[in-house]
Formats: structure tokens, C-alpha cells, sequence
């Protein structure tokens, strides 16, 4: 879920809801929404006056043994060729893409908890994003999803990522 506040009036847009009155269909993430019809109902604000609301990180207690609700949404990675591969989906639990819950961006952070880049995702898109980053260095990797918020990945030894 993408959510966003108004800095003048405090006005909340949440991407489940998104602003149908304006042409911006719900299920639209708080980014993918069109700057030039964009303006915040209450005092009519622009959108570059709203600030993004960071959502709280679910993090796997158990990576050994995945909960059904873990093993949707929890990024999973590998490195192909010096490229970090990431997906949202294990064999046999694949996570729904469609307008009202979908993983909406995968992205890598840096050790300082930087943002290194982020992929992007749309209805029906396969939720697999690849990253040229050095993956000496050290990363972590997030997800998030439009109905369950943000998750990350933590490396454990048992799993040998």
C-alpha cells in the first residue's frame, strides 16, 4: 500500500482508495499517479507537496519455516551472472497482481539504509526485478505490498543468502 500526507492540511491519499473523483483509479500507487491531475481534495494542493508515509517493515522470524502470509510476500534473491535477482513468489505460492493487492515495488538499500534502487510494478506483472549492484557490498532488499506493507528479506546462514 502506498500512502502519502498533504504538509498544508494533512490530507491522507492511500493508493487502495486512490482519488477516483480526480481520474486517479484506486490501486494506484502514490508515485504512478498522474503529476498534472493530481491535487490534494481538500485544499487543492500539488503533489509535490505531499510527502510519502513510510509504512513499518515486516521482517521473517523463521526463514527455515515460512507462514503461508511469509512465503507471499517475503523478497527472495539470488546473484546470476554479478546481477542480484529478485522475486516475490516461491514455487506453488505465487502473490496476487491485481488492483486491490499487488506487490507494488521491489527495491535494494545500501548499509546506511539508502535507497539504491527501486523496480516498479503494474496489474499482472511477474514480480522479478534484477539490480547491477555490487553485492560485495553490504544490501537489503524490500518489497511492498499494497494490503500487507513493506517486508524485508534478512539474510540467515541456515539459508545460506
Amino acid at each position: 500500500m502506498s500512502k502519502a500526507v498533504c504538509t498544508i492540511c494533512h490530507f491522507l491519499y492511500d493508493s487502495r482508495l486512490g482519488l477516483p473523483d480526480l481520474g486517479i483509479p484506486s490501486g494506484t500507487p502514490f508515485w504512478m499517479a498522474d503529476d498534472s491531475i493530481f491535487m490534494c481534495p481538500q485544499c487543492w494542493g500539488s503533489k509535490d507537496i505531499f510527502i510519502e508515509v513510510e509504512e513499518s517493515i515486516i521482517e521473517v522470524e523463521d526463514p527455515n519455516d515460512l507462514t503461508e502470509l511469509e512465503s507471499e510476500h517475503v523478497p527472495i534473491y539470488t546473484v546470476e551472472d554479478e546481477t542480484l535477482v529478485v522475486r516475490v513468489w516461491q514455487v506453488g505460492v505465487e502473490h496476487p497482481q491485481d488492483r486491490d493487492h499487488m506487490i507494488e515495488w521491489i527495491e535494494v538499500r545500501d548499509e546506511y539504509g539508502e535507497v539504491v534502487d527501486r523496480v516498479y510494478f503494474g496489474l499482472s506483472d511477474e514480480v522479478t526485478a534484477s539490480f547491477s549492484i555490487d553485492t560485495e557490498d553490504d544490501f537489503e532488499v524490500y518489497a511492498s505490498c499494497s494490503e500487507h506493507g513493506i517486508w524485508k528479506w534478512i539474510s540467515h546462514e541456515s539459508t545460506g543468502l
